[in-house]
């Protein structure tokens, strides 16, 4: 299978456990809060579940190119893939981030997809000891709330009625 045909799964049938196999690039991971990590291919985008018992590892890299072995389950949005074993292959390429409105998120289309977003960032919340933060951007779609995972140096309050282009998952 491939991860946009889990991801469009009926979930009543994704919820049967279906043992399944899929290849992609992962595109976000953080476990830690959300419990897991995404891949996407060309096909589209899927969460995988890591807080299963049964699996123990450690969650790969952002642009890592995986193979993910597990079972499908119903998802609390979307299909989603609960992860027994990943193979790392190699370093992959992230998907192009598609360009989209905030009316075009509200419509689930873009789950687990990469995206880009752009807006005036009107207020920011730091998180984890400053290790991530959540920024709230205006534009002409209203206001859109962005949580991102690394700082990377960038002191937030620096980010204050800057424009920016988010792309993320």
């Amino acid at each position: 299978m491939i991860p946009g045909e889990i991801h469009s799964m009926p979930r009543d049938e994704a919820a049967l456990g279906r043992p399944v196999k899929v290849r992609g690039v992962v595109t976000f991971a953080y476990p830690e809060k959300f419990g897991g990590f995404v891949i996407e291919d060309a096909s589209g985008g899927l969460f995988v579940r890591t807080g299963d018992p049964a699996w123990n590892g450690k969650p790969p890299p952002v642009a890592s190119l995986v193979e993910v072995t597990g079972i499908t389950g119903a998802g609390g949005y979307a299909p989603v893939l609960q992860v027994r074993s990943v193979e790392i292959l190699g370093l992959g390429e992230l998907p192009v981030a598609r360009p989209v409105t905030v009316n075009q998120l509200l419509t689930g289309r873009f789950d687990s997809r990469r995206v880009e977003i752009s807006g005036v960032v009107r207020h920011v919340t730091q998180r984890d000891q400053g290790q991530s933060f959540v920024l709230e951007l205006a534009g002409e779609f209203g206001r859109v709330t962005v949580f991102v995972a690394e700082s990377r140096g960038i002191p937030p309050a620096d980010l204050i009625d800057a424009e920016v282009i988010v792309r993320g998952v």
